[in-house]
């Protein structure tokens, strides 16, 4: 029976853009989340001219398109921070939420605001100059404003009190879920025309995530190099855009002599996704700097073992359901991916305990802590 509607809401999911990166994971977890949790909530979401939502129940979701496209980050931001106010207040909203880190202030509509990362201010070349500029003025002052700061982990809680100078009592930690539909593949044929399709031969370890500097691509080409003196058949599979970071990182992959044995896959679909962490023999996260680490969950939930980074937020999703590694030491991480490759017990426990682990994060759960805020302003 459907929930009755007694207010709506407004998302903000402008941000999103193109390709299956964590803004985009996020705002369809969360949405799917509230499609499945009652309340009695109705939900407006404006997106990006074109933008494609996931199957919603038509009484309670409506997508509100935006006269803009992905391509123009500053038309959009025009629209944004000129048009959209007037559209939230005009629209009796009981709450306005927006789902990325940057907001225009809305008067007379409670506000909530999730904060993924300061990744910006830690890596500003990870933004782009004009994008860290844009944030470094607004940032703590839309922070600052709003009636509730949603953040994905404890780590970047403390970042928003610290570094923004939120107060403490105004935020809240909601932990995101596992991606929609990852598990492992059970067909290995299906499994090796994936990998046939992107030319990778197993072994081979994976990573995912666009070459931005925190990344740590580098760091992670450097640490497989260490790894194949021991390992000398292991491959690495890079899954995401490599971004403006192309050239250099082309250049250390033959000054480190990995040749053919490192694959940049690009953007692929879940179900390639899925194929690629099924078949690899572990996962590596590498990053210097995260707000939450959404592909360690991923992989956890296809049963890959996890060697992961020991900095900011990742260690609080990994849990003891992974090994831990400092990702500035390539033999530290290097010395983590080859206890893995050598021991079959150990990464039978770290399968496992990966399983176990996702378990606890889910998108239920995130949209039910997500409620509780919008119940707390409205």
């Amino acid at each position: 029976m459907p929930h009755a509607v007694t207010m709506r809401i407004a998302l903000n999911a402008l941000y999103v853009g193109d390709g299956l990166a964590g803004g985009r994971v996020y705002r369809d977890g969360l949405l799917r989340g509230l499609a499945a949790t009652e309340n009695p909530f109705g939900f407006d979401i404006f997106t990006r001219r074109g933008g494609d939502l996931p199957p919603l129940p038509a009484n309670r979701f409506r997508a509100v398109a935006a006269p803009v496209s992905g391509t123009s980050v500053l038309k959009r931001t025009a629209w944004e921070y000129g048009v959209l106010p007037g559209r939230v207040r005009r629209g009796g909203y009981a709450v306005y939420h927006a789902l990325g880190s940057l907001t225009p202030r809305v008067r007379g509509v409670p506000v909530v605001l999730t904060v993924h990362d300061l990744i910006y201010r830690h890596y500003p070349e990870s933004a782009g100059r004009l994008d860290g500029l844009f944030r470094r003025a607004t940032h703590a002052r839309a922070a600052r404003a709003a009636d509730r700061v949603i953040v994905d982990s404890r780590h970047v809680a403390r970042e928003v009190v610290e570094v923004l100078g939120v107060r403490e009592e105004r935020v809240r930690v909601v932990p995101l879920g596992a991606g929609q539909g990852f598990a492992p593949v059970d067909d290995p044929a299906a499994v090796d025309a994936v990998l046939g399709r992107y030319g990778v031969r197993p072994p081979y370890l994976v990573a995912v995530g666009r070459g931005y500097p925190h990344k740590n691509v580098a760091g992670l080409l450097r640490a497989v190099a260490v790894l194949r003196q021991t390992h000398s058949e292991v491959r690495l599979v890079l899954v995401g855009e490599r971004f403006r970071a192309a050239a250099d990182l082309d250049r250390l992959t033959a000054e480190l002599g990995l040749g053919d044995a490192v694959t940049w896959t690009g953007f692929v679909t879940s179900a390639d996704l899925n194929a690629l962490y099924t078949g690899a023999a572990a996962f590596a996260f590498p990053s210097l700097a995260e707000g939450f680490g959404l592909p360690v969950l991923e992989a956890m939930a296809c049963g890959v073992p996890v060697v992961a980074s020991s900095l900011t937020a990742v260690p609080e999703v990994v849990g003891d359901a992974g090994l831990l590694a400092d990702p500035r030491d390539p033999e530290a991480f290097a010395a983590a991916l080859g206890r893995v490759l050598s021991d079959a017990a150990l990464r039978a426990d770290l399968r496992q305990r990966g399983f176990d682990r996702v378990r606890e994060f889910t998108w239920e759960r995130c949209a039910a802590a997500t409620l509780a805020v919008y119940r707390e302003v409205a």
